[in-house]
């Protein structure tokens, strides 16, 4: 039955597994029945997705009438779990928007903002039901989920489209295409509302897990976390970050924990491989960048093109390296003739993100070459900081072994070193070590 009633440009659109579990789910809501009628969806459904998606999920599937059979409820799984994204993208246009097959036109920036919203916040309600060791790593350090974040990722998501009016088949497709993980979030979503009324497991072609959040690893006596994050925010972070620095995030400094002082923010970061900073400023901004390389004192800008910087706080934005130069990191303290403090992007002076060594002050410029399209992170150019996170992304580095060169036993009071710098004291025994095992 299933098999034959979400014909698309196949005889068979699911397999038997597939039909089988679709089935079933059918067969449970209508208790065995031929019909399934519209309020049964609402009183099954409520409490799993938010309330907008459920509208949206009705529409597609009832349209203007009271009850189904079970070929439109096999063709939404289809187009959802397996279809491609030129039969969503069609979708989307007849059974979501209610256009005439073929007629373009009725879908604006704003509504579709509205269904894409619903459906991302709808995957953070499966995720509290599911309980995801992910999810829950930073739910149980009191880190949660945020409506409006969440949909601020959403407009983020769409920001390309935001100034076209009408949205064209060919370009809401074309969006689709380039975002893959919020496709993976509507199938995650279909599947696990599907899966409440059938009693055959899920089919191994529609098990889903899109990585939208790392796990959570705080530093030893710290089980509550006094975030200035949420799980929105993380999960737009972890999309900017490269794909091997998605799994884990290691928290390495917090004003709120660890005080403020920016020796001891220096002593927390150094040699810690990558790391995403992020900063509030006293108006409520919240803003920061992405390091590929562990923060070390260098007279010289390091790092990679793969460094980046970004905007959480009032709006969701991301900067990636415009190849103009390569002044993706700068750490530097105790010097009379160069800057003391940590940036990143644009010159001295001239900062695309820029943190002082006397602890609280800040910048970010009106421009910053280093980086494409770049906005003015902070509320003003000069800012003061209200607080400061670090966090390591990915595995923490390898310690070198015995084969390998030792570092002196200078390398690790990094704390102490830095407030002697800081203070424009030389640490004398710094002459006794070991030229050959300098970095």
């Amino acid at each position: 039955m299933g098999n034959q009633s979400a014909k698309s440009d196949k005889s068979s659109p699911l397999n038997t597994e597939e039909t089988q579990f679709v089935d079933n789910s059918f067969k449970g809501l209508t208790s065995n029945h031929d019909k399934l009628k519209s309020d049964i969806i609402s009183t099954a459904w409520s409490n799993l997705v938010d309330p907008e998606y459920l509208a949206y999920t009705k529409e597609s599937l009832f349209g203007k009438t009271e009850a189904i059979t079970n070929k439109p409820y096999v063709e939404h799984y289809y187009v959802v779990v397996k279809g491609s994204l030129y039969e969503k993208s069609s979708y989307i246009n007849t059974r979501i928007f209610g256009n005439p097959l073929g007629v373009e036109g009725g879908i604006t920036p704003d509504s579709l903002l509205k269904f894409v919203s619903s459906v991302v916040r709808s995957y953070f309600i499966m995720l509290d039901h599911n309980k995801t060791p992910q999810y829950k790593s930073w739910l149980d350090r009191n880190v949660v989920a945020n409506r409006k974040d969440i949909d601020n990722y959403s407009q983020y998501l769409l920001k390309d489209l935001m100034n076209v009016q009408p949205v064209s088949l060919d370009e809401l497709e074309n969006w689709l295409h380039f975002n893959p993980l919020w496709l993976e979030m509507w199938k995650a979503v279909v599947v696990f509302i599907y899966s409440q009324k059938s009693s055959t497991r899920i089919p191994s072609t529609a098990e889903c897990h899109p990585k939208t959040l790392p796990f959570c690893e705080l530093p030893p006596n710290c089980n509550q976390l006094k975030s200035i994050m949420d799980v929105g925010k993380i999960m737009f972070l972890s999309d900017q970050l490269p794909t091997e620095f998605r799994t884990k995030w290691r928290l390495l400094f917090n004003s709120q924990l660890h005080g403020e002082s920016f020796a001891t923010f220096l002593g927390k970061i150094i040699n810690k491989g990558p790391t995403v900073l992020i900063i509030e400023d006293e108006q409520r901004h919240i803003f920061g960048g992405f390091a590929p390389h562990s923060w070390n004192l260098h007279p010289k800008f390091v790092g990679n093109d793969t460094a980046l910087l970004f905007t959480l706080q009032p709006t969701m934005q991301s900067f990636i390296p415009s190849g103009y130069n390569d002044h993706y990191q700068y750490l530097n303290t105790s010097q009379q003739t160069m800057p003391n403090g940590l940036g990143m992007g644009g010159q001295f002076e001239y900062w695309g993100l820029w943190l002082d060594c006397e602890y609280g002050l800040g910048q970010s410029s009106e421009t910053c070459t280093t980086f494409k399209n770049y906005k003015q992170l902070s509320a003003n150019k000069a800012f003061n900081v209200r607080n400061i996170e670090v966090w390591a992304v990915g595995e923490e580095p390898e310690k070198e072994d015995g084969d390998g060169p030792q570092r002196s036993i200078l390398d690790k009071n990094l704390e102490d070193k830095v407030i002697l710098d800081l203070a424009g004291r030389q640490m004398h025994s710094e002459g006794l070590r070991d030229p050959d095992l300098e970095d």
